[in-house]
C-alpha cells in the first residue's frame, strides 16, 4: 500500500499518517514529488544558499524565475518578495532548461571577470520549478553548477517553487517528524528513505503496491501519475471531489472551514486555521487514527 499527502492538508495530518503507515508497513509519498525528493538535501549538501521567503524579503534586489509560470503558480509572491513588484525580476523560459542552464553560466563567468564584489548590491534570488528539473538529472546538476558560480563574489539565494504554499508545510512536518521529506517505507523495523525508487510512479509500475491511499485532493498530480492510478485500487479521503475515480471516496473536513488545522504560508510561516462553521465531516487525521486505533492528540 501507498499512501499519498496532499498539499491542502494541514500539518496535524502527517503524525497519523506515519502511525498508520508503520501499522500496515506502506510507502508515504507526497502529491509533489520534488518537494519529497532529495533535491533540497542536496542542494544543502552543495552548500547553496537557501533559505525561507520570509527571511529573504527585505535582502534581496533582484530575482531571476526559472520558468515563465512561477508567478501564475504563486500569484502572491509579489506580496512576498518585494523585488518581484519593483520589476527587478528576470523570466527564464523552460523550452529548453539544459541550454538555457548553459547559456547562463556563461554570461554569470564573463559578467564576474568585470564585476566589482560588493556583496550590497549583488543580492539575489533564483526561483526554479519542477519543469526546470524533470526527469533530466543534467538540468539539476547544471543548475546547482550555476548557483555555485553566481556566488563568486556576490550573494544569491535559491529556493524550489513548489506548486503550493503548503507543499512544503507538508514536506517539512514529516522531516521534523520522520527525518525524510517524503518517498519512504515505513513499518514497524524503522524508515527506509530511497527519494527514486519510493516515487510513486516507480511504486505502481514496478508492482509494490496494488493500493493507494490518496488524502486530500490530488489536484497537483500530473496527468500521467493520475493514469498510473487506474492501474491500482485508489481510496481518497478528500474534502471535495476531483478528477479521480476511486474505489472508495470518503468525505474529509477542511481546515479554516469546518476543522481546524495549520497550514504553511508562502514564506514558511505556520498559520492556525478555525473552522468557519460546523459539519458532520471529520478531519483526515480522525480518519487515520480510526484505522490504526490511535488516540487523537
Amino acid at each position: 500500500m501507498a499512501v499519498v499527502l496532499c498539499s491542502d492538508l494541514p500539518q496535524e495530518a502527517v503524525p497519523a499518517a506515519l502511525a498508520f503507515c508503520q501499522q500496515h508497513s506502506a510507502f508515504l509519498v507526497t502529491d509533489d514529488e520534488f518537494s519529497g525528493s532529495i533535491l533540497s538535501l542536496a542542494m544543502k549538501e552543495a552548500g547553496t544558499l537557501s533559505a525561507s521567503l520570509g527571511i529573504l524579503r527585505d535582502c534581496i534586489n533582484r530575482v531571476i524565475c526559472c520558468g515563465g509560470d512561477i508567478l501564475q503558480t504563486l500569484p502572491r509572491l509579489e506580496k512576498f518578495v518585494p523585488a518581484v513588484n519593483a520589476g527587478h525580476v528576470r523570466f527564464l523560459e523552460d523550452d529548453n532548461p539544459l541550454a538555457a542552464l548553459q547559456n547562463l553560466r556563461l554570461e554569470t563567468g564573463a559578467s564576474a571577470a568585470n564585476m566589482a564584489s560588493n556583496l550590497d548590491d549583488q543580492q539575489g534570488l533564483v526561483l526554479f520549478d519542477k519543469n526546470w528539473l524533470q526527469e533530466d538529472l543534467h538540468i539539476a546538476v547544471e543548475l546547482l553548477h550555476w548557483l555555485a558560480d553566481l556566488n563568486r563574489g556576490q550573494r544569491w539565494y535559491s529556493l524550489y517553487a513548489a506548486p503550493a504554499a503548503n507543499s512544503l508545510g507538508i514536506c517539512n512536518a514529516l522531516l521534523s517528524t520522520a527525518g525524510c521529506p517524503g518517498n519512504m517505507h515505513v513499518s514497524l523495523a524503522g524508515i527506509e528513505y530511497d527519494p527514486r525508487q519510493f516515487r510513486l510512479h516507480q511504486l505502481i509500475n514496478n508492482g509494490w503496491v496494488d493500493t493507494c491511499l490518496i488524502a486530500g485532493n490530488p489536484s497537483l498530480m500530473p496527468a500521467a501519475l493520475k493514469e498510473d492510478l487506474k492501474k491500482v485500487t485508489t481510496i481518497l479521503l478528500s474534502p471535495e471531489p476531483t478528477d479521480l475515480k476511486p474505489a472508495l471516496t470518503l468525505p474529509v473536513a477542511r481546515a479554516g472551514v469546518d476543522c481546524a488545522g495549520t497550514m504553511q504560508r508562502l514564506d514558511q510561516v505556520p498559520l492556525r486555521l478555525q473552522p468557519l462553521f460546523t459539519t458532520s465531516r471529520v478531519p483526515v487525521e480522525a480518519i487515520f487514527n480510526s484505522l490504526t486505533g490511535r488516540a487523537a492528540v
